[in-house]
């Protein structure tokens, strides 16, 4: 294949019938090996476009669906708050920072908004309060725990007038801004909470939401023989109960009756055949009172739910067989 096509003329006739839209070994500046372009897929839509000379009409994403990342995107949302001299500083290292001149805008659709941040000043034309924009090459960018749009002078933005024939078939223009969702936010998944009666030997970073049934002070011997200050706590769920092992500054939080949540606990194996879950260093425990309402699951356990005493998950021997 020749590496130096890049689809501006038609595929030669000794390319093999494959699948091969990534990237190819071609030659690089110098003579050098270097990474070529591959030739597109039969019946792709790239490959159609060279025989036929059309072109290709790009495809346009929503604001929710946008990621940070190298990606470029396509979209068409509303624009406000535009402000034509603005400045913005951003962390460049430890101790390091840089501030710029910029142009920024709030950009958005049905599904979000985020800020737009443009560094060229020959595209202060294109911001208008209150338009509907077409943004072509953008990317999304992320620094901390806040994100934005940039636009750099590969992007194009212009009128949705203007990119009509970009535009697919029957695309609604009257795009609205949804403020409520901020994409610039860094949204953080919420956890999984799991069942007591779902463990098993040997499992990491379980997050549990249990309730403290009994509390039984006692030194518990690590393995390599120390006996820290440690207790074990006998908690359950409407699945069943098992017995936990908590040591370090986790252990002032245990009060009988009430409802903890332990994120990446790990089930490990007391004398080897007996379950028991580890509260340590790396794992966290909150008060359910400490715990946001919306990372909690619907009907969840509360200190008058009703325990499942005669499921008793640490009396379960365990065997290990060997295939």
């Amino acid at each position: 294949i020749n590496a130096e096509y890049m689809g501006s003329s038609a595929i030669p006739s000794d390319v093999p019938d494959r699948q091969g839209s990534g990237r190819a070994r071609g030659r690089g500046r110098g003579g050098r090996g270097g990474r070529g372009r591959a030739a597109p897929a039969p019946n792709s839509p790239e490959a159609r476009a060279i025989e036929t000379g059309e072109k290709i009409r790009p495809t346009f994403t929503k604001i929710s669906d946008i990621r940070p990342s190298n990606q470029s995107y396509n979209v068409v949302a509303r624009m406000k708050d535009v402000n034509l001299d603005s400045t913005r500083t951003e962390k460049r290292g430890a101790n390091r920072s840089l501030t710029m001149k910029c142009i920024e805008a709030l950009i958005g659709d049905e599904t979000g908004c985020i800020p737009l941040v443009c560094r060229e000043p020959e595209k202060a034309d294109s911001f208008k309060e209150d338009s509907v924009v077409a943004l072509l090459n953008i990317k999304m960018r992320r620094s901390q725990d806040s994100s934005w749009i940039e636009a750099d002078n590969w992007s194009a933005i212009k009128p949705v007038d203007a990119c009509v024939d970009l535009l697919p078939e029957g695309f609604d223009t009257n795009v609205t801004l949804n403020t409520e969702v901020d994409r610039s936010k860094k949204i953080v998944p919420k956890p999984e909470f799991v069942l007591i009666d779902s463990l098993e030997p040997e499992q990491r970073n379980r997050n549990l939401l249990v309730k403290i049934l009994e509390i039984i002070p006692e030194e518990v011997a690590k393995a390599n023989g120390a006996r820290p200050r440690g207790t074990e706590v006998i908690v359950g769920d409407s699945s069943g109960t098992v017995k936990m092992l908590v040591r370090g500054p986790h252990v002032s939080k245990l009060k009988e009756g009430s409802v903890v949540a332990i994120y990446d606990a790990q089930v490990v194996m007391y004398q080897r055949a007996f379950m028991r879950i580890a509260v340590e260093r790396y794992t966290k425990m909150m008060e359910l009172s400490e715990v946001e309402e919306g990372i909690l699951p619907e009907g969840h356990l509360t200190p008058e739910s009703e325990i499942k005493t005669d499921n008793k998950k640490h009396e379960v021997e365990w065997v290990l067989q060997v295939d």
